[in-house]
């Protein structure tokens, strides 16, 4: 085999290891970044979540400084997350363990989009109802919302960079999920106002 041919070769099982690579993320929060239920019932406003509400991680590769349009709720619990965000393999973390509103530590691993020592955007979803991730969520939860977005090194399996709540995460509201036969009455609403409008 020449020198060009050992080059070549080289290079290109370096690009094969490359595409399995996985960066790795610490995932956890504190007292002032808690998962919140907004219980609109007058006065009472917002309450720590307990135990049964889950929470998981979206990602985008970070390739520049601005950051992608927000994931909506909605379509992340439908399994059908848009502007670009993924789901981060596997289940789902608890919310609630080991005190209200608290999640974490837990680590999780993206897909082989990533490479280890790598940067992403992140956005979390979190949800009640029971199910484990969030793709298959819509049909139980009754209270949903999204966190900001931000921008997290991954890490290696060895060194596991720690998500900083005060700088980085900072905490979810859960609203109310509009039942589906709410959704279709606005539905109704609006297309009566437009053929209202026509007439």
């Amino acid at each position: 085999m020449n020198t060009k041919s050992l080059i070549v070769a080289i290079a290109s099982m370096g690009l094969a290891a490359s595409s399995f690579a996985q960066g790795t993320i610490a995932f956890a929060n504190n007292a002032s970044s808690l998962v919140t239920t907004n219980n609109q019932q007058g006065n009472i406003g917002n309450s720590t979540t307990g135990f049964g509400t889950k929470i998981q991680l979206f990602y985008q590769v970070k390739t520049g400084t601005v950051a992608p349009a927000a994931l909506d709720a909605t379509s992340a619990l439908a399994g059908t997350p848009v502007n670009g965000w993924i789901q981060m393999p596997g289940s789902a973390s608890s919310v609630g363990t080991p005190l209200a509103g608290r999640f974490g530590p837990t680590s999780v691993t993206t897909g082989n989009d990533v490479a280890p020592a790598g940067s992403v955007w992140l956005q979390a979803v979190a949800w009640n109802g029971g199910s484990t991730t969030a793709a298959n969520a819509s049909a139980t939860a009754t209270y949903a919302g999204v966190s900001g977005i931000w921008s997290q090194g991954t890490g290696d399996g060895a060194a596991v960079p720690a998500v900083s709540s005060a700088g980085l995460f900072g905490g979810i509201v859960l609203i109310p999920v509009p039942e589906p036969s709410t959704i279709a009455l606005a539905g109704l609403g609006a297309a009566s106002l437009l053929l209202f409008r026509r007439k």
